[in-house]
């Protein structure tokens, strides 16, 4: 499962398949996969909150110029996502 990988000097953060769109220039009707990272698509359940964070604690995110929320489905569908405060904590995780 692939949930976090780089591209030039951004870290994307690959959270859900769930998509009501259907955007034409989206990989996931496009494509048979990314040529950035493995499989994103997620068989079966997708990266609880926990497991997106203990991936995101093995980077050094300060490093990073962008931080991207992606993957094969609109971000803004976790329920996860909802809380703005939330976030995943990356804000405070990227302070510490």
């Amino acid at each position: 499962m692939t949930i976090t990988y780089e591209y030039g000097d951004n870290l994307y953060i690959n959270v859900t398949n769930q998509c009501p769109n259907a955007c034409d220039f989206c990989l996931r009707n496009n494509s048979t996969g990314s040529l950035y990272a493995d499989n994103l698509w997620y068989e079966g359940a997708e990266p609880t909150k926990e497991e997106i964070l203990a991936d995101l604690k093995k980077r050094d995110l300060n490093s990073y110029a962008e931080i991207v929320f992606c993957g094969y489905g609109e971000p803004a569908c976790r329920k996860l996502c909802e809380n703005a405060g939330a976030k995943f904590r990356v804000r405070e995780y990227i302070s510490e």
